[in-house]
């Protein structure tokens, strides 16, 4: 298959991916607080430059099929398109990425602490930037009589907090278990 046909056809595939799993669990995919088992292929760009495009173009057409608005869908889509653009980039310079050719295994990640940093920006860009807008436009009902800046804060450790679990628990074990596909994939190119 012509390479530019399949980087497209991933793309369209990884963004699906992203917009059906964000519905999936679409009443605690927004808001104040949120859960989004989506954001387990925010680890993508460590594997293939498509996820730095396919995952904000998930995040825009999730964004747009839940109605949140336009700064939800511009800011939203932006955190994510710089947390995997830094995903990717921390890839290449700690040696991760598959057709460097660093790593044998997927099982072999793990004995890399500097696998273990691949979730920060996703963690870092979607926590100070959705948790800073969040309480400015979309305030959580629970927080009104709270200062504005705690209301801040707790949104911001929110959403990191929820970010990490999802990324570590569920996007490392991912990355593990398809790292060997996207090796033999790079080798063969």
């Amino acid at each position: 298959m012509n390479k530019k046909v399949y980087r497209l056809v991933e793309t369209a595939l990884f963004a699906a991916l992203y917009v059906v799993l964000t519905m999936f669990v679409a009443p605690i995919a927004t808001g104040p607080l949120q859960f989004r088992i989506s954001e387990a292929l925010m680890i993508l760009p460590a594997l293939t430059p498509t996820g730095v495009v396919a995952l904000p173009l998930g995040v825009l057409l999730s964004h747009v099929l839940l109605s949140m608005g336009w700064i939800d869908i511009v800011f939203g889509t932006l955190a994510t398109a710089l947390a995997a653009i830094v995903t990717r980039y921390l890839a290449k310079r700690f040696k991760l990425l598959p057709e460097q050719g660093q790593i044998q295994s997927g099982k072999a990640l793990w004995k890399k602490k500097s696998f273990y940093l691949l979730p920060l920006p996703a963690i870092l860009f979607n926590a100070f930037i959705v948790g800073v807008y969040l309480p400015i436009f979309f305030p959580d009902p629970n927080m009104k009589d709270l200062p504005f800046y705690l209301a801040m804060i707790l949104s911001i450790l929110s959403l990191a907090l929820s970010e990490a679990l999802v990324v570590y628990v569920f996007g490392l074990p991912l990355m593990s278990g398809v790292y060997n596909i996207y090796k033999k994939q790079a080798s063969r190119s």
